[in-house]
């Protein structure tokens, strides 16, 4: 019986404490902070490209003046990102009483697809940026069997699109793959690779230099794969320009063999 008096007290105690929290005048949403940060988390200048262009008063209008603990991250982050193409939202932190701070990092057009005749291209995680951009200088063009993909909608994201969702994964995980090679980042993948071409059983990418790469069954360990030839073609700088490199049988360290210009059997293994 004791406990539950204390239960009830306990509850009515709560229910107390959110009506004077959700009529309180204290906890109203007056203010937005944006900060840019890089992928560890670190605090960085934008640019001058975003410089004084996110206009959060616009992005966030109709949301001033309501209870800052009621409101949507989510909303928060849709406004956000649709309204400024080059912003990723990363976390948004509610600072009571009366402010959000919001943590994003800076898009970077990675890759694009040519679907029904129109061009769209896409950043590292599939948020649509333009569509029949005037320009497609330092992106890397995607094509191939990627099967049946319904009209994208720039400022959204194009993976729900695809009506195979493993074509789309598959394309995700390769960039991924190559990010976390020692020396990238998502800007500078287009200083490798030129273009990605996905094949009912292998993916197949041609380099800056003329190489290409050719991963075999890319669902599955596409990292380990990856990784595999890139060791292999960094350690070749005589085929740097022209050889091609195609992921071969697992070894036991969790990595692939790699044959460089099968035609000759040479293969390499990569420690």
């Amino acid at each position: 019986m004791k406990n539950k008096k204390l239960i009830v007290i306990f509850c009515v105690f709560v229910a107390v404490v959110m009506i004077i929290v959700l009529s309180s005048t204290i906890f109203t949403f007056r203010r937005a902070e944006l900060y840019f940060i890089n992928e560890d988390g670190q605090y960085v200048e934008p640019g001058e490209e975003l410089t004084g262009r996110v206009d959060l008063e616009a992005c966030l209008d109709g949301l001033y003046g309501k209870n800052i603990v009621l409101l949507d991250k989510s909303e928060i982050t849709r406004r956000v990102e649709s309204a400024n193409l080059r912003v990723k939202v990363e976390r948004i932190e509610k600072v009571f009483p009366d402010r959000i701070r919001i943590y994003a990092t800076v898009r970077v057009p990675l890759y694009y697809l040519t679907i029904d005749g129109n061009v769209y291209v896409m950043s590292y995680d599939g948020f649509v940026m333009a569509e029949n951009p005037d320009s497609l200088v330092s992106v890397v063009e995607v094509g191939g069997s990627i099967g049946t993909v319904d009209k994208p909608v720039v400022g959204e994201y194009i993976s729900s699109k695809f009506n195979d969702s493993v074509k789309y994964e598959i394309i995700e995980k390769f960039f991924n793959s190559v990010w976390r090679q020692e020396g990238f980042d998502y800007a500078g993948i287009y200083n490798l690779i030129e273009s990605v071409t996905l094949g009912e059983d292998k993916l197949t990418c041609v380099t800056q230099r003329g190489a290409t790469f050719v991963i075999l069954s890319p669902d599955a360990d596409l990292f380990e794969k990856f990784t595999s030839i890139y060791a292999v073609y960094t350690a070749n700088p005589d085929k740097q320009e022209n050889g091609v490199f195609t992921s071969g049988k697992k070894a036991e360290n969790g990595y692939y063999s790699v044959s460089v210009d099968g035609e000759d059997g040479k293969e390499e293994q990569n420690g």
